[in-house]
């Protein structure tokens, strides 16, 4: 997103929901954003929060939160980043799987819900790999037809932390829409050359330039097991998420999408 930020020459902001302890907002202050309001649940978190952006407007609870509080915090939606990792429970392949009958995981309709109000510019949601085969994919489809259907262009990747300097295994999901957009921008952010190769592979080799997925290449197959899957086999296999961010289509399984980048029309 530094990147695309550049280009523009706008300022961006950040509004945190399901904020934790301000993973995602010390990300947004390393790239230069404030965050303006931050909204979690958690008592014990939000002191964390407190401590470590003072100037950040804290609310409890994502049910309560209007478009209008976020306006007050100095949000302008033009210049906003929503950042939601949404609760993971009921799409983690250690769990039930009940998807978005989950109370926690069906938070996803609160966080469609303030983009519809707010508009912001910019989103980026997180969430655990799971979320691609929970339901047979039909709950993905659903995050993404929502997008979709709020005016965003997105695109999505799996990441996994252990190439990023953590020294842990952690693949999550990262989505991201803009507001108006065919889907280009959020895929420049997530499928830029420089960060494919940051994500190189388990014996040390350098992850090849990722170009091609902004260009519509079609993937020959997608892992087996896309719960666990990281950008990290060898390129003629290539993946599955990246194939789809690049084509837009709806995650279903064994099977290449075809429609248009990032976002207008979502089969479902």
């Amino acid at each position: 997103m530094a990147g695309v930020q550049r280009r523009q020459r706008v300022k961006l902001d950040e509004v945190a929901l399901f904020a934790g302890v301000g993973g995602i907002s010390l990300a947004a202050s390393h790239a230069g954003m404030r965050t303006l309001l931050a909204c979690e649940i958690d008592p014990a978190c939000r002191k964390v929060l407190a401590h470590r952006f003072p100037e950040t407007v804290l609310h409890n609870d994502v049910r309560t939160l209007t478009a209008d509080a976020i306006r007050r915090a100095g949000a302008v939606p033009a210049r906003t980043v929503l950042t939601a990792g949404w609760p993971c429970q009921g799409n983690s392949v250690a769990g039930r799987r009940a998807g978005m009958d989950h109370e926690g995981s069906g938070l996803w309709r609160e966080v469609a819900r303030v983009l519809a109000e707010f508009r912001p510019a910019w989103f980026v949601g997180e969430n655990v790999p799971g979320l691609l085969s929970v339901n047979g994919g039909r709950d993905f489809a659903a995050v993404l037809h929502d997008l979709a259907e709020l005016g965003y262009g997105w695109a999505y990747r799996v990441l996994d932390a252990r190439y990023f300097g953590v020294p842990q295994r952690r693949a999550r999901v990262i989505v991201v829409g803009h507001l108006g957009d065919s889907g280009a921008a959020p895929a420049e952010i997530l499928f830029e050359p420089e960060s494919g190769q940051g994500d190189s592979a388990a014996r040390g080799q350098a992850w090849p330039g990722v170009a091609g997925a902004v260009e519509g290449r079609r993937w020959r197959r997608w892992p087996r097991n896309p719960e666990q899957h990281t950008h990290t086999h060898t390129p003629w296999r290539l993946c599955r998420a990246a194939g789809n961010a690049a084509t837009g289509s709806t995650p279903k399984p064994q099977r290449a999408g075809t429609s248009s980048l990032g976002g207008g029309r979502v089969d479902r």
